[in-house]
């Protein structure tokens, strides 16, 4: 017999010999079971919004390996998006001096930086029409003390010709406890509707 999920949140359908009918629920496979990420934190911006702010609190400390996803739409055209931490006192860190990275894109040239004041896509985002980005981050070691909080990305703009593609990678230069995240666009706030979602990759 197939097995199902109910309305009620149970499993259903178990074969004679298995496991009785709601004897497994949604809440015990949210609990780690069949399953490596564990959703920290989500959102959906009701109105404009300048940045994205996500707390140390919020991230924790269970899980060194995060993982970021946000499909972004900036209230001016031609944005760039901006990744930051903030340091072990929670100041923002937006100077040339906290980040290096490199970028390679699938339109433009590619670019390789050690003094940039954010983790950037370099190519920018439109705002016509239909016009959005999606991008995601692999972020490590992020709340250790004793070794560079170290991401790697991706990015697509959707664009009327298909839009372009970006990857690259960076790290905050600094080694410390970095206590949050912020998105934003380097220009221009982020438009209402957008949105994203935090999840902690469990190692067992």
């Amino acid at each position: 017999m197939a097995l199902g999920l109910s309305s009620s949140g149970t499993i259903t359908g178990l074969s004679a010999g298995g496991l009785p009918d709601n004897s497994v629920t949604k809440d015990d496979l949210a609990s780690g079971i069949g399953t490596s990420l564990v959703l920290l934190d989500s959102s959906t911006l009701s109105s404009d919004a300048s940045t994205i702010e996500i707390s140390a609190a919020t991230i924790g400390t269970t899980y060194k390996h995060l993982k970021l996803y946000a499909s972004l739409r900036p209230k001016s055209d031609g944005a760039i998006i901006f990744l930051r931490m903030r340091n072990s006192s929670a100041a923002l860190l937006n100077s040339v001096a906290d980040y290096g990275e490199q970028v390679y894109r699938g339109g433009g040239t590619d670019f390789n930086d050690g003094t940039v004041s954010a983790l950037t896509t370099v190519s920018s985002v439109g705002n016509a029409t239909g016009e959005n980005a999606l991008i995601q981050y692999d972020i490590m070691n992020l709340r250790t003390s004793d070794k560079m909080t170290a991401v790697i990305f991706s990015m697509l703009a959707a664009y009327d010709d298909a839009g372009i593609f970006i990857g690259g990678g960076g790290s905050a230069k600094a080694v410390q406890d970095n206590q949050g995240l912020q998105i934003s666009f380097h220009s221009g706030d982020i438009e209402a509707g957008s949105h994203y979602a935090l999840y902690g990759v469990a190692t067992s």
